[in-house]
């Protein structure tokens, strides 16, 4: 399956409840890789290749209480700057079976309100951001997130919870593992490791008691 560089549809999209199982995909150079949306909504895919084209949308789109599971042996890959999983309004939840998502951007962002969930991934960054938060509420258990700049972002009404799993950043002047900007919540819990950055833990407006910190460990 090839979209080509002149169509904008996703590779896969399911909506209204629908229900869609497919094994050993193959999407390469599309604009879209995975769009669920509404209550009910989900997609399994079992083993395959997906991969979204620079200049192209997310490699996962969730809103509306969707559902999305990557079982084992799925490769997924970005063009250098898309995001991996956009989450919108409603929320949805996002189950990675051990996949890797590369040349990526942006690992996870949530843009919309409601409640989201991402397990067992590692995210290959391109020197971007490993998961961002707006508004919503956002649980990550045991994701890895490598080559970021910026690790966590949470603005805004935003409420992100990290349980176990890693965060590597690239180094550099202005390099944030996990910064928190407004009124919203970050907890780290179950032994989260933060290394590689200039400044590991930020807090720029609200107040500290919106970063709570469970044990783990942050290395310069």
């Amino acid at each position: 399956m090839d979209n080509g560089q002149s169509n904008s549809n996703p590779a896969i999209q399911v909506e209204n409840g629908g229900k869609l199982t497919v094994n050993d995909v193959t999407a390469t150079g599309v604009y879209k890789g995975i769009v669920v949306k509404d209550k009910g909504s989900s997609v399994i895919v079992n083993r395959g290749t997906i991969g979204v084209r620079k200049n192209g949308g997310a490699v996962i789109e969730v809103s509306g209480g969707g559902d999305v599971t990557l079982n084992r042996e799925v490769t997924v890959n970005g063009g250098g700057d898309n995001t991996g999983i956009e989450v919108g309004q409603g929320g949805g939840n996002v189950t990675v079976m051990g996949t890797d998502f590369s040349k990526v951007k942006t690992g996870i962002k949530f843009t919309g309100t409601g409640t989201a969930s991402v397990m067992n991934m590692t995210i290959k960054g391109s020197g971007g951001t490993g998961a961002e938060v707006k508004n919503g509420t956002l649980t990550v258990n045991m994701v890895t997130m490598t080559d970021v700049k910026m690790g966590m972002k949470v603005t805004g009404n935003g409420n992100a919870t990290m349980v176990g799993g890693e965060i590597k950043g690239k180094g550099g002047v202005g390099s944030v593992g996990v910064e928190l900007t407004g009124s919203g919540e970050v907890t780290l819990n179950g032994g989260v490791k933060v290394e590689g950055f200039e400044t590991g833990l930020k807090v720029t407006s609200g107040s500290l008691e919106g970063l709570k910190v469970m044990g783990g460990t942050i290395q310069g």
